[in-house]
C-alpha cells in the first residue's frame, strides 16, 4: 500500500470493544428516545388531534351557520327555508359527528377543548426504565477488568506453547 492510499477495511475488533460499542449504541438510542417523548409529552394534544382538521372546521362553520338560521326559522317570513336549510345541516353535522367519534356540538368542544398527554404515561415511564438500564450495562462493561488480549502471532507453537495446548505430534511409526 501506498503512503497516498487509504486502509478503509476496519480493524477487527476484540469482543471487549465490540460489547462495549454495542452498549454505548443502546444507551445513545435509549437516550434519543426518551428525549423524544419528554419533548413530545410538553406539548399536551387536543383530544380530537386524530380527528381531519377539515372535520373540524366543517363542525365550526356548520354550527355557526346554525346559530344564524335559528333566528330565520323563527321569522314570520323565510322561516320555511331556514327550517329546511337547518334539517340539511344538522344532517351533514352528524356525518361529521360519527367520523370524529361525538354525538353532539357539546361533547365536540368539551373534546376540543381538552387537553390530554401526547405521550402515555407508561410509554415514558418504560423509556426511562430502558435509558436507565443501558446507562447501567454501559457502565458494568466499560468497568469490566480485562486481560490483555494476547495477539495470535505472538504463541510459539513450537516451543513452550505447543506443550501447554498439546500441539505436540509425533510422526506415525510407518
Amino acid at each position: 500500500m501506498s503512503h497516498d492510499e487509504i486502509d478503509l477495511t476496519p480493524a477487527k475488533q476484540s469482543w471487549q470493544e465490540r460489547e462495549r460499542n454495542l452498549a454505548l449504541l443502546r444507551l445513545a438510542n435509549a437516550r434519543a428516545n426518551l428525549a423524544g417523548l419528554e419533548e413530545q409529552a410538553l406539548a399536551p394534544a387536543s383530544a380530537l388531534a386524530t380527528a381531519d382538521p377539515d372535520d373540524i372546521e366543517r363542525v365550526e362553520s356548520i354550527e355557526e351557520e346554525l346559530g344564524t338560521l335559528q333566528a330565520k326559522a323563527n321569522a314570520r317570513f323565510g322561516g320555511s327555508a331556514a327550517r329546511e336549510r337547518i334539517a340539511e345541516l344538522e344532517y351533514k353535522q352528524r356525518l361529521v359527528f360519527e367520523r370524529i367519534g361525538v354525538t353532539s356540538y357539546e361533547q365536540f368542544a368539551a373534546r376540543r377543548d381538552a387537553q390530554v398527554p401526547a405521550v402515555d404515561d407508561d410509554v415514558l415511564a418504560f423509556a426511562q426504565r430502558e435509558y436507565d438500564d443501558a446507562q447501567q450495562a454501559f457502565l458494568d462493561i466499560a468497568n469490566l477488568e480485562m486481560p490483555d488480549v494476547v495477539p495470535d502471532d505472538d504463541i510459539d507453537l513450537d516451543g513452550e506453547d505447543a506443550e501447554i495446548i498439546n500441539l505436540n505430534v509425533k510422526p506415525a511409526a510407518s
